[in-house]
């Protein structure tokens, strides 16, 4: 009798611990079941923000910094940033004088992005550092109320297009180190009277149409420059030109072409080819002194000039 009871005993006792772990299982499955239901909704509400698309590449990899305004990357180890873009969120983005930083975060500014202050409405005058080396292409486009800029003595490039449709454009100082304009620099700058950096064109490479469109009226150089294809091409408001201490080595095609406002031009004595559509559509040219050493007269050098009296 009392085995009988002792077996029913520990029968009873080992039922009631397949319930308790049964129970303790149950519990941790709900556990479980509970954080990965918590872990993703927290994914969920992660991926549910999106990042800016400009910040980050694909694989989450920070693109660009943001600091005092400016967004700029890294151009390598040691060599300091570019600026990117002028942020339109910026304390001052509507700010009318705009004194760009020599270093931000510590990191010398080597270069200017392409577009990075492009169709600002505010900006009136901008000062380069004398750290930037490069002002890249469309830099400062369509900036519409643009009047001055002034470019840090170390800046050697200025890319394609860097002030295009600029039209409040008048001054531009500094440069002292330029090596090289790029196509359309100053094209559509129409209150540009003056042509920048004539002092140094002797050692300058230069785009097609450089002053295309300007308010450039008169143009001279006392010294030997290379005058790129193109170079004065579409200067509309274009009435005169002494290229008299140019050698004719150094001129190119379409130099004067579509200048419909320039009347007369002197050229150099010992020149002895008239390149090809140099004054096409000139349509106002009445005056160039041709050189009894001229050999070859281009294609269509003098085509539709209509006024052309000698």
């Amino acid at each position: 009798m009392k085995k009988w009871i002792l077996a029913c005993g520990i029968i009873v006792i080992a039922i009631m611990g397949l319930q308790l772990t049964a129970q303790d299982v149950s519990g941790a499955e709900h556990i479980n079941n509970q954080v990965a239901l918590e872990t993703t909704q927290t994914m969920m509400k992660i991926q549910a923000t999106p990042r800016p698309l400009e910040m980050y590449d694909a694989d989450g990899w920070k693109k660009y910094y943001v600091s005092g305004g400016y967004q700029y990357t890294y151009i390598g180890a040691g060599k300091g940033i570019r600026i990117e873009r002028f942020s339109d969120n910026s304390p001052w983005s509507k700010s009318k004088k705009v004194i760009i930083p020599s270093e931000i975060d510590g990191h010398p500014v080597r270069r200017l992005a392409a577009n990075s202050f492009s169709q600002n409405s505010y900006i009136e005058e901008v000062t380069i550092p004398d750290s930037v080396e490069v002002i890249g292409s469309q830099a400062f486009m369509m900036c519409k109320s643009l009047q001055r800029v002034h470019i840090g003595k170390n800046v050697r490039k200025i890319d394609n297009d860097a002030f295009y449709m600029c039209r409040k454009l008048e001054k531009i100082s500094g440069g002292e180190s330029l090596k090289m304009l790029g196509l359309r620099t100053f094209q559509y700058c129409e209150k540009l009277r003056v042509l920048p950096f004539k002092e140094r064109f002797y050692k300058l490479d230069f785009g097609d149409m450089l002053c295309g469109n300007t308010g450039i009226q008169n143009v001279s150089f006392d010294k030997n420059v290379v005058l790129a294809n193109g170079l004065f091409r579409g200067c509309r408001r274009l009435k005169t030109a002494n290229l008299s201490k140019i050698q004719n080595s150094e001129c190119t095609d379409n130099l004067f072409r579509d200048c419909i406002a320039l009347r007369q031009v002197k050229i150099n004595k010992n020149w002895k080819y008239i390149e090809n559509r140099i004054f096409y559509n000139c349509r106002n040219l009445t005056s160039v002194n041709i050189p009894s050493k001229v050999r070859r007269v281009g294609s269509k050098a003098f085509g539709n000039c209509r006024s052309l009296k000698k």
